[in-house]
Protein backbone atom coordinates (compact mmCIF):
# COMPACT_ATOMS: atom_id res chain seq x y z
CA UNK A 1 0.00 0.00 0.00
CA UNK A 2 2.76 2.49 0.86
CA UNK A 3 4.92 1.78 -1.91
CA UNK A 4 1.11 2.36 -4.33
CA UNK A 5 0.81 5.89 -2.78
CA UNK A 6 5.04 6.65 -3.20
CA UNK A 7 4.24 5.75 -6.75
CA UNK A 8 0.92 7.98 -6.98
CA UNK A 9 2.87 10.92 -5.65
CA UNK A 10 6.04 10.41 -7.92
CA UNK A 11 3.74 10.32 -10.96
CA UNK A 12 1.88 13.49 -9.56
CA UNK A 13 4.76 15.42 -9.36
CA UNK A 14 6.31 14.72 -12.46
CA UNK A 15 3.32 15.23 -13.94
CA UNK A 16 2.98 18.94 -12.23
CA UNK A 17 6.77 19.08 -12.47
CA UNK A 18 7.09 18.84 -15.83
CA UNK A 19 3.72 21.30 -16.36
CA UNK A 20 5.05 24.28 -14.82
CA UNK A 21 8.66 23.81 -16.70
CA UNK A 22 7.51 23.66 -20.12
CA UNK A 23 5.15 27.18 -19.29
CA UNK A 24 8.68 28.78 -18.07
CA UNK A 25 10.34 27.51 -21.41
CA UNK A 26 6.70 29.22 -23.38
CA UNK A 27 7.05 31.96 -21.83
CA UNK A 28 10.39 32.51 -22.52
CA UNK A 29 11.49 30.22 -25.51
CA UNK A 30 15.31 30.47 -25.95
CA UNK A 31 17.90 27.90 -26.48
CA UNK A 32 21.18 28.07 -24.25
CA UNK A 33 24.24 28.87 -26.43
CA UNK A 34 26.51 25.92 -26.93
CA UNK A 35 30.11 25.98 -26.12
CA UNK A 36 32.80 26.82 -28.81
CA UNK A 37 34.39 23.29 -28.49
CA UNK A 38 30.78 21.84 -29.97
CA UNK A 39 31.19 23.97 -32.68
CA UNK A 40 32.97 22.40 -36.05
CA UNK A 41 33.92 24.08 -38.75
CA UNK A 42 32.29 23.30 -42.36
CA UNK A 43 34.45 22.70 -45.10
CA UNK A 44 32.22 24.96 -46.83
CA UNK A 45 32.34 28.45 -46.88
CA UNK A 46 30.29 30.52 -42.86
CA UNK A 47 26.43 31.18 -44.06
CA UNK A 48 25.15 34.29 -44.92
CA UNK A 49 23.45 36.09 -42.25
CA UNK A 50 20.00 35.18 -41.73
CA UNK A 51 17.09 36.69 -43.76
CA UNK A 52 14.01 38.11 -42.08
CA UNK A 53 10.44 37.38 -43.53
CA UNK A 54 8.22 40.14 -44.71
CA UNK A 55 5.55 39.25 -41.87
CA UNK A 56 8.53 39.72 -39.54
CA UNK A 57 8.22 43.42 -38.56
CA UNK A 58 5.80 44.82 -39.73
CA UNK A 59 5.39 48.35 -38.23
CA UNK A 60 8.79 49.87 -36.75
CA UNK A 61 11.88 51.69 -37.53
CA UNK A 62 15.02 50.48 -38.22
CA UNK A 63 17.99 51.51 -36.03
CA UNK A 64 20.87 53.36 -37.77
CA UNK A 65 24.39 51.76 -36.83
CA UNK A 66 27.70 52.69 -38.44
CA UNK A 67 29.31 50.87 -41.23
CA UNK A 68 31.50 49.62 -39.12
CA UNK A 69 29.09 47.30 -37.58
CA UNK A 70 30.06 43.76 -38.00
CA UNK A 71 27.42 42.20 -40.57
CA UNK A 72 26.59 39.42 -38.57
CA UNK A 73 25.36 41.46 -35.74
CA UNK A 74 21.40 41.31 -36.08
CA UNK A 75 18.72 44.71 -37.43
CA UNK A 76 17.14 46.56 -34.29
CA UNK A 77 13.89 47.71 -35.04
CA UNK A 78 12.06 50.62 -32.92
CA UNK A 79 8.58 49.99 -32.71
CA UNK A 80 5.89 52.47 -30.66
CA UNK A 81 3.57 49.56 -28.95
CA UNK A 82 4.05 46.09 -27.86
CA UNK A 83 2.06 43.45 -26.34
CA UNK A 84 3.66 41.72 -24.13
CA UNK A 85 4.23 45.58 -22.02
CA UNK A 86 2.13 45.67 -18.99
CA UNK A 87 -0.56 48.43 -19.34
CA UNK A 88 0.08 49.74 -16.21
CA UNK A 89 3.32 50.62 -16.39
CA UNK A 90 3.90 54.57 -16.32
CA UNK A 91 5.61 55.80 -19.41
CA UNK A 92 8.74 57.31 -18.00
CA UNK A 93 10.11 53.44 -16.97
CA UNK A 94 9.45 52.41 -20.92
CA UNK A 95 10.64 55.29 -23.20
CA UNK A 96 11.62 53.03 -26.32
CA UNK A 97 10.67 49.86 -27.27
CA UNK A 98 13.49 47.96 -29.38
CA UNK A 99 12.63 44.12 -31.43
CA UNK A 100 15.12 42.21 -32.85
CA UNK A 101 14.22 39.70 -35.32
CA UNK A 102 15.67 36.16 -34.59
CA UNK A 103 16.39 32.64 -36.13
CA UNK A 104 14.54 31.07 -33.24
CA UNK A 105 14.41 27.88 -34.88
CA UNK A 106 17.50 27.57 -36.85
CA UNK A 107 19.29 25.40 -34.71
CA UNK A 108 22.40 25.17 -36.98
CA UNK A 109 22.63 28.86 -37.68
CA UNK A 110 22.95 29.60 -33.44
CA UNK A 111 25.47 27.34 -33.47
CA UNK A 112 27.47 28.93 -35.68
CA UNK A 113 26.43 32.55 -34.77
CA UNK A 114 27.71 31.54 -30.89
CA UNK A 115 31.16 30.64 -32.35
CA UNK A 116 31.03 33.16 -34.39
CA UNK A 117 30.32 36.15 -31.78
CA UNK A 118 32.66 34.03 -29.26
CA UNK A 119 36.06 34.04 -31.41
CA UNK A 120 35.10 37.30 -34.07
CA UNK A 121 32.88 40.00 -32.43
CA UNK A 122 35.46 41.93 -29.67
CA UNK A 123 34.41 43.79 -26.67
CA UNK A 124 36.41 47.55 -27.97
CA UNK A 125 38.29 49.30 -25.24
CA UNK A 126 38.51 53.35 -25.65
CA UNK A 127 36.13 56.06 -24.87
CA UNK A 128 32.76 55.64 -25.05
CA UNK A 129 32.80 58.79 -27.65
CA UNK A 130 34.29 55.79 -30.47
CA UNK A 131 31.73 53.18 -29.94
CA UNK A 132 29.24 54.40 -32.67
CA UNK A 133 31.71 54.46 -34.62
CA UNK A 134 32.71 50.68 -34.52
CA UNK A 135 29.03 49.48 -35.32
CA UNK A 136 27.26 48.99 -31.63
CA UNK A 137 24.04 50.66 -30.90
CA UNK A 138 24.33 52.15 -27.35
CA UNK A 139 20.74 51.56 -25.31
CA UNK A 140 19.85 54.17 -23.55
CA UNK A 141 17.87 54.43 -20.01
CA UNK A 142 14.27 53.05 -20.69
CA UNK A 143 14.80 50.71 -23.40
CA UNK A 144 13.69 47.29 -23.43
CA UNK A 145 14.38 44.48 -25.45
CA UNK A 146 12.39 42.05 -27.02
CA UNK A 147 13.66 39.20 -29.79
CA UNK A 148 11.27 38.09 -32.45
CA UNK A 149 11.73 34.82 -34.36
CA UNK A 150 12.61 36.23 -38.29
CA UNK A 151 10.96 33.65 -39.93
CA UNK A 152 7.51 34.22 -37.91
CA UNK A 153 4.09 35.86 -38.03
CA UNK A 154 5.25 38.70 -36.35
CA UNK A 155 2.92 38.66 -33.76
CA UNK A 156 4.53 40.49 -30.69
CA UNK A 157 2.69 37.88 -27.92
CA UNK A 158 5.25 35.66 -29.07
CA UNK A 159 8.43 37.76 -28.63
CA UNK A 160 11.04 36.72 -25.58
CA UNK A 161 12.00 39.51 -23.07
CA UNK A 162 15.77 40.11 -23.30
CA UNK A 163 17.17 43.18 -21.75
CA UNK A 164 15.52 46.43 -20.18
CA UNK A 165 17.68 49.45 -19.10
CA UNK A 166 17.05 51.33 -16.25
CA UNK A 167 18.09 54.38 -14.21
CA UNK A 168 17.35 55.86 -10.68
CA UNK A 169 17.70 58.87 -9.64
CA UNK A 170 20.21 60.00 -6.55
CA UNK A 171 17.91 61.67 -4.84
CA UNK A 172 14.75 59.42 -4.83
CA UNK A 173 13.86 57.03 -2.63
CA UNK A 174 15.79 54.26 -3.84
CA UNK A 175 18.65 56.14 -5.06
CA UNK A 176 19.62 56.96 -1.69
CA UNK A 177 19.19 53.24 -0.70
CA UNK A 178 21.18 52.26 -3.52
CA UNK A 179 23.73 55.19 -2.12
CA UNK A 180 23.93 54.49 1.30
CA UNK A 181 24.66 51.04 0.54
CA UNK A 182 27.20 51.77 -1.81
CA UNK A 183 29.19 54.19 0.42
CA UNK A 184 28.30 51.62 3.27
CA UNK A 185 30.57 49.00 1.40
CA UNK A 186 33.65 51.41 0.07
CA UNK A 187 33.82 53.27 2.87
CA UNK A 188 34.43 56.89 3.58
CA UNK A 189 36.64 58.14 0.51
CA UNK A 190 39.23 58.88 3.38
CA UNK A 191 39.37 55.41 4.89
CA UNK A 192 39.73 54.30 1.28
CA UNK A 193 42.70 56.44 0.93
CA UNK A 194 44.46 55.34 4.23
CA UNK A 195 43.32 51.67 4.06
CA UNK A 196 44.37 50.96 0.56
CA UNK A 197 40.83 49.54 0.12
CA UNK A 198 36.96 49.30 0.46
CA UNK A 199 35.46 48.87 3.50
CA UNK A 200 34.26 45.33 2.43
CA UNK A 201 37.61 43.78 1.84
CA UNK A 202 38.76 44.45 5.51
CA UNK A 203 37.33 41.42 6.73
CA UNK A 204 40.23 38.60 6.25
CA UNK A 205 37.17 36.16 6.37
CA UNK A 206 34.73 37.77 3.57
CA UNK A 207 35.08 34.78 1.60
CA UNK A 208 33.37 32.61 4.08
CA UNK A 209 29.34 31.65 3.39
CA UNK A 210 27.42 33.38 6.14
CA UNK A 211 23.94 33.25 5.28
CA UNK A 212 21.86 35.86 4.04
CA UNK A 213 21.38 37.31 8.22
CA UNK A 214 23.27 38.53 10.83
CA UNK A 215 22.62 36.06 13.05
CA UNK A 216 23.24 33.25 11.34
CA UNK A 217 27.02 34.20 11.24
CA UNK A 218 26.99 33.87 15.04
CA UNK A 219 25.04 30.76 15.66
CA UNK A 220 27.69 29.14 13.37
CA UNK A 221 31.02 30.83 14.51
CA UNK A 222 30.44 31.62 17.75
CA UNK A 223 31.50 35.60 19.09
CA UNK A 224 32.29 37.46 16.23
CA UNK A 225 34.59 40.29 16.44
CA UNK A 226 33.00 44.19 15.80
CA UNK A 227 34.81 43.91 12.35
CA UNK A 228 33.29 40.52 11.91
CA UNK A 229 29.60 41.86 12.94
CA UNK A 230 30.23 44.87 10.34
CA UNK A 231 31.05 42.72 7.08
CA UNK A 232 28.28 40.62 7.96
CA UNK A 233 26.03 43.18 8.45
CA UNK A 234 27.13 44.47 5.25
CA UNK A 235 25.87 41.05 3.44
CA UNK A 236 22.64 40.92 4.61
CA UNK A 237 22.25 44.84 3.97
CA UNK A 238 23.50 44.35 -0.10
CA UNK A 239 20.80 40.97 -0.22
CA UNK A 240 18.17 42.66 0.81
CA UNK A 241 18.30 45.91 -0.10
CA UNK A 242 19.07 45.20 -3.71
CA UNK A 243 16.87 42.36 -4.32
CA UNK A 244 13.96 44.03 -2.81
CA UNK A 245 14.25 47.33 -5.21
CA UNK A 246 14.94 44.09 -8.27
CA UNK A 247 12.32 42.23 -7.31
CA UNK A 248 9.94 45.33 -7.48
CA UNK A 249 11.13 46.25 -11.17
CA UNK A 250 11.02 42.98 -12.51
CA UNK A 251 8.02 41.98 -11.46
CA UNK A 252 6.36 45.40 -13.01
CA UNK A 253 8.07 44.63 -16.06
CA UNK A 254 7.37 40.94 -16.30
CA UNK A 255 3.79 39.68 -14.45
CA UNK A 256 3.18 36.82 -16.08
CA UNK A 257 6.96 35.64 -15.96
CA UNK A 258 6.83 35.93 -12.41
CA UNK A 259 3.37 33.65 -11.62
CA UNK A 260 5.32 31.06 -14.05
CA UNK A 261 8.76 31.22 -11.85
CA UNK A 262 6.39 31.61 -8.47
CA UNK A 263 4.64 28.39 -9.32
CA UNK A 264 8.05 26.57 -10.05
CA UNK A 265 9.49 27.58 -6.72
CA UNK A 266 6.67 26.94 -4.70
CA UNK A 267 6.92 23.01 -6.49
CA UNK A 268 10.48 22.95 -5.97
CA UNK A 269 11.00 24.12 -2.40
CA UNK A 270 13.24 27.30 -3.66
CA UNK A 271 14.20 29.62 -0.60
CA UNK A 272 12.94 33.07 -0.77
CA UNK A 273 16.12 35.28 -0.98
CA UNK A 274 16.38 38.64 0.55
CA UNK A 275 12.26 39.06 0.31
CA UNK A 276 9.36 36.51 1.02
CA UNK A 277 8.36 37.60 -2.94
CA UNK A 278 11.71 36.57 -4.27
CA UNK A 279 11.33 34.39 -6.79
CA UNK A 280 13.86 35.68 -9.50
CA UNK A 281 17.16 35.53 -7.57
CA UNK A 282 19.19 33.18 -5.70
CA UNK A 283 22.51 34.24 -5.98
CA UNK A 284 24.11 37.48 -5.65
CA UNK A 285 28.00 38.95 -6.40
CA UNK A 286 29.53 42.21 -5.23
CA UNK A 287 32.11 43.81 -7.63
CA UNK A 288 34.54 46.87 -6.95
CA UNK A 289 36.54 47.55 -9.96
CA UNK A 290 38.70 50.83 -9.90
CA UNK A 291 39.61 53.26 -13.28
CA UNK A 292 42.69 52.84 -15.56
CA UNK A 293 44.18 55.09 -17.66
CA UNK A 294 42.48 55.19 -21.56
CA UNK A 295 45.27 53.88 -23.79
CA UNK A 296 43.21 53.67 -26.82
CA UNK A 297 43.84 50.53 -27.39
CA UNK A 298 41.27 47.12 -25.91
CA UNK A 299 41.27 46.82 -22.59
CA UNK A 300 42.42 43.43 -20.99
CA UNK A 301 39.05 42.83 -19.02
CA UNK A 302 39.81 39.49 -17.38
CA UNK A 303 42.68 41.73 -15.67
CA UNK A 304 40.80 44.21 -14.96
CA UNK A 305 37.37 43.47 -13.77
CA UNK A 306 35.40 40.16 -12.00
CA UNK A 307 32.22 39.64 -13.01
CA UNK A 308 32.53 41.23 -16.30
CA UNK A 309 35.45 38.56 -16.98
CA UNK A 310 35.60 39.71 -20.85
CA UNK A 311 33.59 38.08 -22.98
CA UNK A 312 31.60 35.35 -21.45
CA UNK A 313 28.47 33.46 -20.54
CA UNK A 314 26.85 32.13 -17.07
CA UNK A 315 26.25 28.58 -18.00
CA UNK A 316 25.26 27.76 -14.85
CA UNK A 317 22.54 30.24 -14.89
CA UNK A 318 18.53 28.97 -14.97
CA UNK A 319 17.03 29.15 -18.72
CA UNK A 320 14.01 30.72 -16.79
CA UNK A 321 15.69 33.25 -15.35
CA UNK A 322 17.19 36.74 -15.63
CA UNK A 323 20.04 38.66 -14.01
CA UNK A 324 19.94 41.84 -12.94
CA UNK A 325 22.85 44.22 -12.17
CA UNK A 326 23.30 47.40 -10.44
CA UNK A 327 25.80 50.27 -10.98
CA UNK A 328 27.06 53.10 -9.14
CA UNK A 329 30.42 54.42 -10.04
CA UNK A 330 32.02 56.85 -7.37
CA UNK A 331 34.74 58.18 -8.93
CA UNK A 332 35.34 61.97 -10.44
CA UNK A 333 32.90 63.01 -13.13
CA UNK A 334 33.77 64.78 -16.10
CA UNK A 335 36.48 66.31 -17.47
CA UNK A 336 37.16 62.39 -19.26
CA UNK A 337 36.25 60.00 -16.53
CA UNK A 338 33.98 57.63 -17.68
CA UNK A 339 32.41 54.55 -15.23
CA UNK A 340 33.15 51.99 -18.46
CA UNK A 341 30.11 50.22 -20.25
CA UNK A 342 28.39 46.72 -20.37
CA UNK A 343 28.02 45.14 -23.70
CA UNK A 344 25.60 42.47 -24.65
CA UNK A 345 27.89 40.63 -27.39
CA UNK A 346 25.33 38.60 -29.20
CA UNK A 347 23.14 41.48 -30.08
CA UNK A 348 25.88 44.16 -30.58
CA UNK A 349 24.93 46.53 -27.75
CA UNK A 350 26.13 48.36 -25.29
CA UNK A 351 25.16 50.82 -21.89
CA UNK A 352 26.96 53.10 -20.81
CA UNK A 353 27.70 52.98 -16.51
CA UNK A 354 27.40 56.22 -15.13
CA UNK A 355 25.11 57.31 -12.97
CA UNK A 356 23.12 54.54 -11.06
CA UNK A 357 22.09 52.07 -13.73
CA UNK A 358 20.43 48.74 -13.36
CA UNK A 359 20.31 46.18 -16.63
CA UNK A 360 18.40 43.37 -16.54
CA UNK A 361 18.98 40.14 -18.90
CA UNK A 362 19.98 36.86 -19.75
CA UNK A 363 23.33 35.33 -18.51
CA UNK A 364 23.11 32.77 -21.05
CA UNK A 365 23.86 35.38 -23.93
CA UNK A 366 27.61 36.19 -24.64
CA UNK A 367 28.31 39.60 -22.15
CA UNK A 368 30.68 41.19 -20.98
CA UNK A 369 32.28 45.04 -20.10
CA UNK A 370 34.88 47.61 -19.96
CA UNK A 371 36.68 49.11 -16.61
CA UNK A 372 35.93 53.00 -15.81
CA UNK A 373 38.75 55.16 -17.38
CA UNK A 374 40.57 58.03 -16.37
CA UNK A 375 41.36 60.90 -18.39
CA UNK A 376 45.64 60.30 -19.44
CA UNK A 377 47.99 61.50 -17.54
CA UNK A 378 45.52 62.38 -14.61
CA UNK A 379 46.57 60.66 -11.15
CA UNK A 380 44.24 58.07 -10.13
CA UNK A 381 42.38 58.43 -6.27
CA UNK A 382 42.42 55.75 -4.38
CA UNK A 383 39.37 56.46 -3.29
CA UNK A 384 37.89 55.57 -7.11
CA UNK A 385 35.75 52.99 -7.26
CA UNK A 386 32.86 51.23 -9.56
CA UNK A 387 30.85 49.52 -7.24
CA UNK A 388 28.37 46.42 -9.18
CA UNK A 389 25.86 44.24 -7.77
CA UNK A 390 24.77 41.23 -9.71
CA UNK A 391 21.62 38.99 -8.86
CA UNK A 392 21.60 35.82 -10.69
CA UNK A 393 19.07 32.87 -10.86
CA UNK A 394 21.26 29.93 -9.86
CA UNK A 395 19.99 27.15 -12.29
CA UNK A 396 21.08 23.98 -9.64
CA UNK A 397 18.61 25.71 -7.05
CA UNK A 398 15.79 27.59 -9.44
CA UNK A 399 15.12 24.23 -11.55
CA UNK A 400 15.07 21.82 -8.56
CA UNK A 401 18.36 20.14 -8.84
CA UNK A 402 19.73 20.39 -5.70
CA UNK A 403 19.27 18.70 -2.22
CA UNK A 404 17.45 21.55 0.13
CA UNK A 405 17.37 20.96 4.03
CA UNK A 406 13.33 21.35 4.54
CA UNK A 407 13.90 20.45 8.72
CA UNK A 408 15.44 18.67 11.39
CA UNK A 409 14.23 15.92 13.32
CA UNK A 410 13.61 15.52 16.82
CA UNK A 411 17.10 13.98 17.44
CA UNK A 412 18.39 17.35 15.53
CA UNK A 413 19.12 15.26 12.42
CA UNK A 414 18.39 17.35 9.27
CA UNK A 415 15.40 16.26 7.30
CA UNK A 416 16.27 16.69 2.85
CA UNK A 417 13.62 16.51 0.43
CA UNK A 418 13.29 13.18 -0.44
CA UNK A 419 14.07 11.95 -3.91
CA UNK A 420 10.72 11.23 -5.33
CA UNK A 421 10.31 14.91 -4.96
CA UNK A 422 13.29 15.86 -7.19
CA UNK A 423 13.26 13.15 -10.34
CA UNK A 424 9.93 15.38 -12.06
CA UNK A 425 11.81 18.31 -11.20
CA UNK A 426 14.58 18.16 -12.70
CA UNK A 427 15.43 20.50 -15.46
CA UNK A 428 19.14 20.64 -17.12
CA UNK A 429 19.45 23.31 -19.67
CA UNK A 430 20.52 22.31 -23.28
CA UNK A 431 22.54 22.91 -26.03
CA UNK A 432 22.56 22.16 -29.62
CA UNK A 433 25.03 19.48 -30.99
CA UNK A 434 26.84 19.48 -34.25
CA UNK A 435 23.74 17.84 -35.65
CA UNK A 436 21.45 20.42 -34.45
CA UNK A 437 19.81 17.79 -31.96
CA UNK A 438 19.41 18.85 -28.50
CA UNK A 439 21.79 17.58 -25.98
CA UNK A 440 22.48 17.76 -22.23
CA UNK A 441 24.99 19.53 -20.52
CA UNK A 442 25.61 18.26 -17.23
CA UNK A 443 26.52 21.30 -14.22
CA UNK A 444 26.94 21.24 -11.01
CA UNK A 445 25.00 21.69 -8.00
CA UNK A 446 25.38 25.05 -6.42
CA UNK A 447 25.88 25.32 -2.73
CA UNK A 448 22.63 27.30 -1.38
CA UNK A 449 23.14 30.73 0.42
CA UNK A 450 27.36 30.38 -1.33
CA UNK A 451 26.81 33.73 -2.36
CA UNK A 452 30.17 34.73 -4.06
CA UNK A 453 31.00 38.63 -3.56
CA UNK A 454 33.48 39.16 -5.89
CA UNK A 455 36.36 42.19 -5.30
CA UNK A 456 38.54 43.62 -7.89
Amino acid sequence: MNQVKVQGFTHLVKSAGNNFLSKLRRSRPRTSPAPSVSYRQSILSDPPPFSISQSCINEGEKLQAASGRDPYLPAIYEVKSHPRIPKGLDKDVIKRILVIPWPKGDAQYLKFYFHYAETKIHIPGGTNSIIPALGWIKLNAGDILFIRDAAGSGDGMDDSFEAFVGDIDEESKEGILIKQLRDETLGSKAERCTNGCAAFEKCAKRANPVGVTPSVGGKVRGNLSKEEEEHVQMRHNIVTTTIRLAVDMVRRLLPKEYKVLEDACELNNVPRIGTDDNVFYQGAQLNFSQPIHNDGFIINCIKALAFFGGKHFDKHDSCGGWTTMFSYPDIPIGDGWEGGRFHLVEFGVYVELDGIKTITFSGLRLHGGTPPLAPAGVPIPPSAYRWVVVLYPQGATLDGRVTLNIAAGANGAIQLTPQETRDGLTCVPAIEDTDGQIVEEEEEAYALFDFSYLIC
